[in-house]
Order: C-alpha cells, then structure tokens, then sequence
C-alpha cells in the first residue's frame, strides 16, 4: 500500500519587484486546492496605482481566484519563476540537512 505525503506548504507568497521600485512587495498567494496550486492577487496589490499583472494571458490583473490550464498543476509564468532541479535541490539541503 503507498499513500502520498502531505506537501510541504498548503500555501506561498507571491513577491514582485514593480518596475522603478527598489524593493519587492507581495503581489499574490499561491493555495493547494486538491492536486492544483491556484494563485489570487491580494487585495493590497490590486489597490497599487502601479500594480501589474504577471502575466496578462494567464494571471490578468483582477481579485479572481485562478487555476492553472488544464493539464497543468500550477499557472506556467509562477513555474517559470521557480528554481529549477539545482536550485531546488538546494532549498530542500537547506531544510532538511542533507
């Protein structure tokens, strides 16, 4: 019998640098919603003047919860923004020591 573990966050903050800004701010959160990552704007942001979407195609700028296209599990422009194998690989010794 095999079961799949929990994953290790339920939720993440999604961080942007807006252009001519010298600091990052929160743009948004990303939620496990079964086998899914969905991704909303918060409300702070939206309520910049100089807020922007992340990707118009896929994230358009509104305060509606998004789902990733069929056949993916998270929106593609946030798994574009990750770390790759590497850099993953480096978080994950980073916690848990190995």
């Amino acid at each position: 019998m095999t079961s799949k573990s929990a994953p290790l966050f339920q939720e993440a903050y999604v961080w942007i640098w807006l252009p001519g800004e010298v600091e990052p701010v929160v743009a948004g959160k990303l939620e496990m919603q079964g086998e899914v990552i969905s991704f909303i704007y918060g409300q702070s942001y939206l309520g910049r003047k100089n807020a922007i979407s992340i990707f118009e195609k896929e994230l358009p700028l509104n305060s509606k919860i998004v789902l990733p296209k069929p056949g993916l599990s998270i929106a593609g422009s946030i798994r574009d923004s990750a770390p790759d194998a590497w850099g993953r690989r480096v978080i994950l010794n980073r916690i848990f020591g190995k």
